[in-house]
């Protein structure tokens, strides 16, 4: 009971919490010049989801379907709807978990505004071909590097792909603000209308810098295995659950936190390095178990692994993996497909939800730690669990 590791974590220094910092017009122009676009910064990802989405609806007030993943995080239906806009989930590839781009191209129409595409646990999807689907389409594309910023395909970042991205700052994340998020906007007509609804819509939010020191200081005592186990027990504080609210709140990311982004962002590289090397070591020890399968990056792609995703064949022990790797920091993600979620139904725009690759993905996935704090014995003692589960 009194040892648990963290499922998802990122590493912060005394001198992260308590130094001024730098400020948000620095935070900024180091993400503008990584994903080359104007960046807003946001109090959450799905805000600035949100902000990109109601930009593009003003651009082609015609339309109204917003293409995503069948499985992936439930923010993202959450923006949508908040945007007033129509769903239409799409099955995904089940080595990267990422759109397959010959679902995209049969479920495009006259209809569609814009296609998000996520890169769950880090793993980029098949975004050049996706890129290149939108753009002889003539449709927006939206490239959520939420989960993957530091990620790569061909040499170029996630995020900077297509004519906007969305990124999170939230506590499990690569680069941390406790909670946040960025929209970065590369298209011109899309940008020009950004400016006025983030004028607009997006208020300074009331926050103090000592209520964030103190939230800062607490994750970063917490955020280990032997006092980790104390928030885990409190039920209230919801950790890990994944929500579906359209009803959020929408503001920018308070001054603060942003500095705190600023100082960073500088050590990306660092940070993602040692999850690329956990991930690595999962691989080696966990390949050619018959009742599992493990994920398949594209060939020209360099995930970041926020997560290792291993897919269990057999519910039953998945159930078991769950149930007793929950101290060694194994996890689910998403209760289930985006299509399944309760009340989304009006919202979906009537194609077929059937999406195998996706309802698969969702019964069998658990995930692994690849955090800072994961070392090679954790990876022996993971993956021998693992291993002996499923024989």
């Amino acid at each position: 009971m009194f040892s648990a590791i963290p499922p998802v974590g990122t590493p912060l220094s005394w001198r992260y919490l308590f130094s001024p910092g730098e400020n948000a017009d620095k935070f900024k122009s180091r993400i503008e010049k990584l994903l080359t676009g104007k960046c807003y910064l946001t109090s959450s990802g799905k805000s600035a989801l949100y902000l990109i989405l109601k930009s593009s609806a003003e651009i082609y007030p015609g339309k109204d379907e917003v293409i995503i993943p069948d499985y992936t995080c439930w923010t993202v239906p959450s923006a949508v709807i908040r945007a007033g806009m129509k769903l239409k989930t799409i099955d995904i590839q089940p080595g990267n978990f990422g759109i397959d781009p010959q679902q995209l191209e049969e479920n495009i129409s006259g209809k569609t505004l814009t296609v998000i595409a996520a890169h769950l646990f880090g793993i980029p999807g098949d975004i050049e071909a996706i890129e290149k689907i939108c753009r002889e389409r003539g449709v927006i594309l939206i490239d959520d590097a939420a989960q993957a910023l530091g990620a790569k395909v061909g040499g170029r970042q996630i995020g900077s792909f297509g004519d906007a991205s969305a990124l999170s700052f939230g506590r499990g994340k690569n680069i941390t603000t406790l909670s946040g998020g960025a929209a970065v906007i590369r298209n011109n007509e899309l940008r020009d209308v950004a400016n006025g609804i983030y004028s607009r819509e997006f208020s300074n939010p009331l926050t103090g810098a000592l209520k964030d020191t103190i939230q800062l200081a607490a994750y970063k005592i917490l955020f280990n295995r032997h006092l980790y186990w104390i928030p885990d027990t409190m039920p209230f504080l919801e950790l890990g659950k994944t929500e579906f609210n359209p009803r959020f709140d929408i503001h920018k990311l308070p001054e603060n936190r942003a500095s705190r982004g600023a100082m960073m962002i500088g050590n990306l590289e660092r940070i993602t390095g040692h999850r690329v090397e956990t991930g690595r070591k999962y691989r080696e020890r966990l390949s050619g178990i018959g009742q599992i399968e493990l994920p398949e990056p594209e060939l020209n792609s360099q995930p970041v692994y926020l997560r290792y995703p291993v897919i269990l064949k057999d519910e039953k022990r998945r159930r078991y993996i769950l149930e007793k790797g929950h101290s060694l920091g194994i996890s689910a993600m998403y209760p289930g497909k985006v299509s399944s979620i309760d009340g989304i139904s009006p919202y979906l725009s009537g194609n077929d939800i059937s999406n195998p690759n996706a309802e698969y993905i969702a019964r069998g996935l658990v995930t692994l730690p690849t955090h800072f704090q994961i070392n090679d014995v954790d990876v022996r003692r993971i993956s021998d669990f693992i291993t002996d589960a499923v024989r």
